[in-house]
């Protein structure tokens, strides 16, 4: 899942760019904590690739935990400038769905060796 992460990151990424461009500057500050799971995963991933350190799964697993809780931590603290409790719900619900199903995912990924007959 490395690549698939490094795309996320791409896209992400040039979805803050063009908000960026474009003057709203809210908008790309609200995207930005989606590219913190991504950025662990692939941090941990690369870790071995790079540096020839083994990393257990169960810490790679806890790498895009933590990744999770701080992306949800700066997703708080970013809805608490929305205006209505309507955006401010709808944002955290949308951002922080993607995020923690994104989680589950790699997660999943992760341990899949065990279901595997």
């Amino acid at each position: 899942m490395l690549v698939e992460s490094i795309c996320i990151i791409l896209i992400l990424t040039i979805m803050v760019f063009m908000f960026m461009r474009s003057g709203r500057k809210d908008f790309a500050l609200a995207t930005a904590p989606l590219l913190i799971v991504p950025f662990f995963h692939t941090i941990s991933n690369l870790i071995y690739d790079l540096f020839k350190i083994s990393i257990s799964v169960n810490v790679k697993a806890g790498t895009d935990v933590l990744g999770l809780a701080i992306a949800v931590a700066i997703m708080g603290i970013i809805s608490s400038k929305h205006k209505t409790k309507a955006s401010r719900l709808g944002y955290l619900l949308i951002s922080g769905g993607f995020t923690t199903l994104l989680t589950i995912i790699f997660i999943f990924n992760y341990y899949s060796y065990l279901i595997e007959r």
